[in-house]
């Protein structure tokens, strides 16, 4: 009864060192990296999309006209006449 216990225990070490190795190696493959490595299809489109939202504040690869930023009419402050911005209803310091 004590020897099944312990081949059991050895059989789960290794299944679980076979599925670790396996994983290990496919994510290690070129095809793996040449989509999800750091200079890949999927990671460099999701960089220039999270870049791009950070920059101008909306989401989408990029702004498909030309933005003035001498004027509030950024599209990542105003959009449609209404801003993401808020204030108060009266001036800071005001009673």
């Amino acid at each position: 009864m004590r020897n099944n216990r312990g081949q059991s225990m050895v059989e789960y070490i290794l299944l679980v060192l076979v599925i670790v190795v396996t994983i290990r190696t496919l994510v290690k493959s070129e095809l793996v990296q040449s989509i999800f490595g750091p200079n890949g299809k999927f990671t460099s489109a999701i960089g220039k999309q999270m870049e791009h939202t950070y920059q101008h504040g909306y989401s989408g690869p990029r702004y498909q006209g030309v933005i003035d930023y001498g004027t509030v009419n950024h599209p990542g402050y105003k959009n449609g006449g209404e801003s993401r911005f808020f204030t108060g209803t009266e001036r800071y310091g005001e009673e």
